[in-house]
């Protein structure tokens, strides 16, 4: 846990505790939280004199900007290196085609209509992100998916893709029709 989330970590924990779900809370609270779902955080009553409202708690926190320097840049950086190693067409295909089955170098280097080497490399890109690995089979060496998951990532696109083009073709519309008129 990064230090500057202590504090709200700290307030989610008091709402908790004044809510009735954990021992030591309040007759108010307790009565009134078997009538509540399970799992839902309720704002604190004011009867309760040994709770602090979120509010007043979150008020003395110090005013704290957040930069990428508070939040986990490391991380961010991880999953901006995989987003890049994804981020030429060849390597989506083989993405693809790995997700289908295990494919050796030739094979995806008929498929993407490109020289060896250059197939080569982009795999390699794939393999250093973490995205593929290799396997030697006698003489050839397998490439296959270890993270199929990242096709949901590539089918969030596709839709982003949809959406802006039918965003597009609306506009367009509205174009011809204001031509017209």
């Amino acid at each position: 846990m990064h230090p500057a989330n202590a504090p709200v970590n700290k307030v989610i924990q008091r709402i908790a505790i004044c809510n009735g779900q954990k021992k030591g809370a309040s007759a108010e609270h307790t009565a009134g939280a078997a009538a509540r779902p399970a799992g839902k955080i309720y704002p604190i009553m004011a009867a309760d004199k040994n709770c602090l409202t979120l509010f007043s708690y979150l008020a003395k926190l110090p005013n704290r900007k957040i930069t990428m320097k508070t939040a986990n840049k490391k991380n961010y950086e991880a999953r901006a290196s995989i987003i890049k190693a994804m981020a030429h067409p060849a390597r989506l295909f083989i993405i693809e085609e790995l997700d289908k089955k295990e494919r050796c170098v030739g094979e995806l280097t008929e498929m993407i209509g490109a020289d060896t080497s250059t197939v080569s490399k982009h795999l390699t890109v794939l393999k250093n992100a973490g995205l593929v690995s290799d396997e030697r089979k006698g003489t050839t060496v397998y490439y296959r998916l270890l993270c199929p998951c990242i096709l949901d990532f590539i089918g969030c696109i596709e839709t982003v893709i949809e959406s802006k083009a039918q965003h597009h073709m609306e506009m367009l519309r509205c174009c011809k029709a204001n031509s017209r008129a």
